[in-house]
């Protein structure tokens, strides 16, 4: 990423958290960062075909079709001939190019395939006689006996969820570790690699310095809980044998990646946005995550392929937070905080927020029972 850090600074707020703050006063107009490309990311499935995989550029606003021409295959015989490796299909050869360079050893391509194949089996899958019914729900067609289906907020605590995590790993250890000595060698081995890799690690810790927000993401939405543990599992079962799999078979890795995603993620959206746009998909811009919401932003946030930068919207200045906005802000304040809660769990305190519950109260409304941050 590369940001004018001359401009703000990142420290902590009052609220909790850090932010970026103006270092001296900044103009309006003025692109205080830019982040080019995203530290992971994914396109929905429903859209492979029509957004390229590389710059998101969307085939029915670009080339009125339903679909990209140009594909990674390995120029098999017949119906494998018109398959896309991976799902992954492109608007220019340039595209694909980019794609290839970036992933030169076709690591990530392998990735997208077993995840594609396997789903595409696991959705086929019937209730059958051939496993032991009793391990065919512990493992994966039921997580009642990790997770109860009865849960509440008030039953998810720190422990709680420790404790869950503990017995999932239990799970995919007994059920999906390698046969052999030598299979498990060679994915650690390999697995070690990936991860002593200079960018690689360098990333994987400027992700991990990212707020978490795991119990109020599941306090919010006690389900989520049941659908992190279920993808554990599927990936933990999918990539046995894969130099991943050491990866995968450890919680930490694909738990950490989900108590800070939803509350650091872009949403990719078609272009240019609109109130009827189509979102693609979602990323994470480490580097960008550090400017916080406001119902009335200071920041405007703009998408060119894979690249997001930032600019100031009116002059900002010396000491003040840089905000952009999480979604419409058009809204009534009710509404907007209930879907910042919603999505991204937390009640707005923004200077606007306030001023209208001020508002609201002095005309009367109920706003006893609407929580501040």
């Amino acid at each position: 990423s590369t940001s004018m850090s001359t401009l703000y600074e990142i420290r902590p707020t009052s609220y909790g958290g850090r932010g970026a703050f103006a270092i001296s006063s900044i103009p309006a107009g003025t692109v205080v960062h830019s982040s080019p490309s995203p530290f992971a990311h994914v396109v929905y499935r429903v859209f492979r075909k029509e957004v390229c995989a590389w710059c998101w550029r969307y085939a029915w606003d670009d080339a009125g079709r339903g679909n990209w021409p140009v594909k990674i295959n390995d120029a098999g015989k017949g119906k494998e001939r018109d398959k896309a490796r991976g799902g992954l299909w492109f608007c220019s050869e340039s595209c694909k190019e980019e794609w290839t360079k970036d992933d030169e050893d076709a690591f990530a391509v392998g990735v997208y395939e077993t995840i594609d194949r396997e789903a595409a089996k696991a959705l086929k899958v019937k209730p059958t006689t051939d496993l032991d019914p009793s391990e065919n729900k512990r493992i994966v067609l039921s997580l009642s006996d990790i997770v109860p289906e009865s849960l509440q907020a008030n039953d998810l605590t720190a422990e709680f969820m420790d404790s869950v995590w503990t017995e999932a790993e239990q799970v995919a250890h007994s059920s999906f570790i390698s046969s052999t000595a030598s299979g498990r060698s060679q994915g650690k081995r390999r697995a070690l690699t990936l991860l002593s890799d200079s960018s690689v690690s360098t990333s994987w810790s400027e992700f991990l310095s990212l707020q978490p927000s795991e119990l109020s993401a599941v306090r919010s939405s006690p389900r989520q809980l049941s659908q992190w543990i279920q993808v554990y599992l599927f990936l933990a079962s999918i990539f046995a044998g894969h130099p991943l799999h050491p990866l995968t078979l450890d919680p930490s890795y694909i738990r950490a990646i989900f108590i800070r995603d939803a509350g650091n993620s872009f949403g990719i959206w078609q272009l240019p946005y609109m109130d009827e746009s189509e979102m693609f998909g979602w990323g994470v811009w480490v580097s960008a995550s550090y400017f916080n919401h406001s119902c009335s932003p200071s920041l405007i946030k703009q998408r060119t392929g894979r690249e997001f930068s930032f600019m100031t919207t009116r002059l900002i200045e010396a000491g003040e937070e840089l905000t952009i906005s999480y979604g419409s802000v058009s809204d009534d304040m009710k509404t907007r905080r209930k879907r910042l809660w919603d999505g991204w769990w937390f009640w707005c305190g923004c200077t606007r927020c306030v001023e209208d519950l001020r508002t609201s109260d002095e005309h009367g409304d109920d706003v006893s029972n609407i929580p501040l941050r």
